[in-house]
Formats: structure tokens, sequence, C-alpha cells
């Protein structure tokens, strides 16, 4: 599993996987939750699904303008579904509140693949 773990192809397939994922439940039509719970469940879930498309697409840049590139490439995927929503999907709408949370997930998935890289990398073999 290691090996896997270590193969730049995984995690790029994984992070293209997740956003296909992302793409499918943000285009189904609105589901209608009561006030602040529609949108608490709608900020977290933005939140998870976005950092969920950072963390791989991170551990897949190696090159020093990475972060940059892994950033801008969540963010306006993240613009051309909000600005997708109101034309494909019944009962959706463009929202500022997505896309902060979409940011501050992609910032959180960022900041967590930059803290596991070198665990799934360059994992230590202790012996005992």
């Amino acid at each position: 599993m290691q090996k896997i773990l270590q193969q730049r192809w995984f995690w790029l397939m994984l992070a293209l996987l997740w956003a296909g994922i992302v793409l499918f439940y943000s285009l189904q039509p609105s589901v209608e939750l009561p006030g602040i719970f529609r949108m608490l469940r709608d900020v977290v879930l933005h939140f998870a699904a976005y950092a969920g498309i950072a963390f791989p697409l991170m551990l897949y840049s190696r090159s020093q303008a990475g972060p940059w590139k892994v950033f801008l490439l969540s963010f306006m995927y993240g613009l051309a579904v909000e600005f997708l929503q109101p034309i494909v999907a019944e009962g959706r709408m463009f929202s500022w509140s997505d896309v902060g949370a979409n940011t501050a997930g992609i910032a959180v998935g960022m900041l967590l693949a930059r803290f596991f890289r070198k665990r799934i990398f360059n994992p230590k073999h202790d012996v005992v």
C-alpha cells in the first residue's frame, strides 16, 4: 500500500475522481432544509469537498509553483461549478458563502498535504 501512496499518478487519479464526484453532486437539484441547518450543512460539505480536491492535488504536484497552481486550479474549478449550478441544476444558485467555504477547504487541504507529504513520500523505517 505504501508504494501505491508514493506514486504521483495515484494522487492525480484520486483528485480527478473526487472532483468528478463533487461535480456530480453539486449539479443535482437542491434538497431543501430549514434555514440554518441548510447553511451549516452546505458550508461543511463545500469545505470538505474542496479540501478533498486540494489535498491529493498538492501531493501530486512537485514544482515550486505547485501550491499556486493547485490553489488556482481548485479555486477556478469551484467557481466554475458555482456558475454552472443555476444553469444546470433546478433550485441551485451561485453563492458567495459556498465560494468562501470552498476557498477555506482548499487552504486546509493544501496545509494538510504539506504536513503529510514527508510522511507519505519519505516514511521512516524504524528498526526495533
